[in-house]
């Protein structure tokens, strides 16, 4: 149903921004939804109906997402019926989507998240719908609480209960849709289980700096995915402690450097504000460079023993994939990582401020 998917990334786009600023005023919700859509253009009939699971961890940070759908398209009396059964699972920085078609899941990075982070933020929703200029226009009560409703338009209105959508209502083109909600429990206690995904194979697809995907997807070792998932959320969150911690730095310069709220700041305060942050980032930033630098060991020994592009992105799970891998581009690989470690990196690691730990670097490196 493409105009029913169209729609409903026009009507409901303040929602989807919305989640991807960890958007909740609840820290956890699991919500059922009934899902039914009719639309009727000339011989050409639509209609969809299934069910929406909803489950939410710390305020938006774990996102669990299962449709359980049957479309049928009517074209001059024959119908076809498509079936569509996927869950997708959001923890922090990772992404999970499960096809239960085609038997695998794939993992990504909810980039979103990255974006957006996904902390809670109160107001974050009427500040979107405002912006996606809907009204709010009452209230009503679904599935026991009560919400409010925001309109766009003729188009679309929807009930929002904490930042979570309770009914939602789209009428366009001779197209009805309702997804409302049959039961919504909040701030209640969840286990792993409530998270749990099926038993499928997992895959990803590399792609290179333009975009463009890199080679066949690769399959994860399910014994190996657990802990590689823990490092990486673990990593995110340490990366999102030092944002707050340089954000707190660049307040302060400024306010040294007798910046004004709401006045330009002169270019001489510019100046003693750049000074100050350079002098108290530094600590952060040479901690954090060491930390990933204490990786390289692992992907030269990985790399060392690679003879094909597949065991060289094998050696990178998290990084950029290469788009060749011969002799030539192994050797020039494994040279970068030697100068890395013989010379830029005891360099960093004599530095004793911002200035000499830029020197380090070749400016070709």
């Amino acid at each position: 149903m493409k105009t029913a998917t169209k729609i409903s990334i026009i009507t409901l786009m303040a929602i989807n921004m919305a989640q991807a600023e960890g958007h909740y005023e609840v820290k956890s919700a699991k919500i059922e939804l009934k899902i039914t859509s009719t639309q009727t253009v000339g011989s050409i009939s639509n209609s969809e109906t299934g069910t929406k699971r909803i489950v939410v961890g710390n305020y938006g940070e774990q996102e669990l997402e299962e449709i359980n759908t049957v479309i049928k398209n009517t074209t001059n009396g024959k119908t076809k019926v498509n079936k569509i059964h996927k869950i997708k699972y959001i923890n922090g920085d990772i992404r999970y989507v499960a096809d239960f078609n085609k038997k695998t899941m794939n993992r990504s990075t909810n980039y979103a998240g990255i974006l957006f982070g996904t902390k809670k933020y109160k107001g974050s929703v009427e500040k979107m719908l405002k912006l996606q200029k809907m009204k709010k226009v009452g209230t009503d009560t679904v599935a026991g609480h009560k919400c409010d409703v925001w309109q766009l338009g003729k188009m679309s209105k929807t009930c929002f209960y904490k930042g979570f959508p309770l009914r939602e209502e789209t009428t366009l083109m001779g197209m009805k849709r309702v997804i409302v909600a049959t039961k919504a429990e909040f701030d209640i206690t969840l286990s792993k289980d409530d998270f749990k995904m099926p038993d499928f194979p997992v895959y990803t697809m590399r792609f290179s700096e333009d975009g463009q995907p890199i080679g066949e997807p690769k399959k994860f070792n399910k014994n190996e995915l657990e802990e590689m998932d823990k490092k990486y959320i673990e990593k995110s969150k340490k990366g999102e402690d030092e944002e707050a911690k340089m954000i707190k730095i660049m307040n302060e310069a400024y306010t040294k450097a007798g910046v004004v709220k709401g006045k330009a700041p002169t270019k001489e305060q510019m100046n003693m504000a750049k000074e100050y942050m350079q002098k108290a980032m530094f600590p952060i930033q040479k901690k954090r460079f060491l930390e990933e630098a204490k990786e390289s060991g692992e992907v030269k020994n990985c790399l060392e023993k690679a003879n094909s592009i597949k065991d060289a992105n094998h050696c990178k799970p998290d990084g950029d994939g290469y788009e060749k891998w011969d002799s030539t581009v192994k050797k020039e690989t494994l040279e970068e990582i030697s100068i890395f470690e013989t010379k830029i990196l005891p360099c960093v690691e004599k530095a004793k401020d911002g200035k000499t730990m830029a020197m380090c670097f070749p400016e070709d490196y």
